[in-house]
């Protein structure tokens, strides 16, 4: 049997082994088979779950916890971001994030990526080539009107080749 801690400040409410649901509540120990434990450690050892072993120092062990919690809030808010930036260098639509990466965010304080345009930069040529069609269109009505005041008003007519 493995004797299961959870240090950190949120619940393990969704680990699965075997088809069984195993809740851990923050601070919370539960004692489970050695085969679960085992698959248990190796999904949430990087959420901060641990094992206590007869004379561990709880304290020494939390706070290995912790430390390892507070890093993988840090990675999936700074991974949300990064996935986000690219996308946005690819012209792709921005993700929102989950509940989770936001709730990790407002709690370590990390700023996180607003939502953008996805098409920001066709926008931009679009507003360029309207201007630029807009001048083009007044300059050729300009030039339209010039041509028409300086033209004669009877222009002559070819003449068609006698005999043919």
């Amino acid at each position: 049997m493995i004797l299961l801690f959870n240090p950190t400040n949120e619940d393990f409410d969704t680990m699965m082994f075997g088809g069984r649901g195993v809740p851990l509540p923050a601070g919370q120990r539960v004692e489970v088979e050695d085969s679960c434990g085992k698959h248990l450690l190796n999904n949430y050892g990087v959420r901060g779950l641990c094992t206590l072993k007869y004379g561990d120092d709880e304290a020494v062990v939390a706070e290995d916890g912790k430390r390892r919690n507070l890093e993988f809030k840090k990675k999936m808010v700074g991974q949300h971001n990064y996935r986000n930036q690219v996308r946005k260098q690819q012209g792709l639509a921005y993700t929102p994030p989950s509940m989770q990466v936001t709730s990790y965010a407002a709690e370590l304080g990390i700023g996180m990526d607003e939502p953008y345009a996805a098409r920001e930069k066709e926008h931009d040529r679009l507003a360029v080539l309207e201007n630029t069609v807009s001048s083009l269109t007044k300059m050729m009505e300009m030039f339209m009107s010039r041509n028409i005041k300086e033209e004669p008003e009877e222009v002559p007519k070819p003449q068609k080749e006698k005999g043919k």
